[in-house]
C-alpha cells in the first residue's frame, strides 16, 4: 500500500521547506482557497485550451467557474518555463438542451453568463 506524507507519524527525511515555493503558495494559491465556493460547482464551469500559432499549448489551460453572483478566471501553467498564447473559446460540452448539442462559449461569455443568470433570477 502506498503511503503519503500525512500518513507518517514522523518525518523520515531531513527536508527543509522551499521558502520560495511557500511564498508563492501564500501569494497565489491561498487566496484562491479563501474563495473555494467559486471552484466547487460544475454548473458554471468552462474549460479553455491555450493556443499559440494555431497549436494547443499542452502545458497550459484556463477555466472559468463561479456561482450566480461571482466568477473567477484561472490561468494555469503546468511547467516552470513561461508559456504564451491566447484563450478564446471553451472546450465543447453537453448542456441541458433538448437536442443534446454541444455548446462552446468565449471567455467573456463564460464570465458574463453568470452575471446574466443572476440578474435574470435563473439558476
Amino acid at each position: 500500500r502506498e503511503k503519503y506524507g500525512m500518513e507518517y507519524r514522523r518525518a523520515y527525511w531531513d527536508e527543509k521547506p522551499d521558502e520560495r515555493m511557500v511564498s508563492e503558495h501564500y501569494r497565489k494559491i491561498f487566496p484562491l482557497l479563501r474563495k473555494r465556493h467559486l471552484f466547487s460547482g460544475v454548473e458554471h464551469f468552462e474549460l479553455f485550451d491555450m493556443y499559440r500559432d494555431g497549436h494547443v499549448q499542452e502545458s497550459a489551460f484556463a477555466y472559468v467557474n463561479g456561482d450566480d453572483h461571482e466568477s473567477a478566471l484561472v490561468l494555469y501553467n503546468n511547467q516552470y518555463e513561461p508559456v504564451e498564447g491566447t484563450i478564446h473559446t471553451s472546450a465543447p460540452k453537453l448542456c441541458r438542451q433538448e437536442d443534446g448539442s454541444r455548446v462552446t462559449k468565449t471567455v467573456i461569455a463564460g464570465r458574463e453568463s453568470q452575471s446574466e443568470r443572476s440578474a435574470e433570477g435563473v439558476s
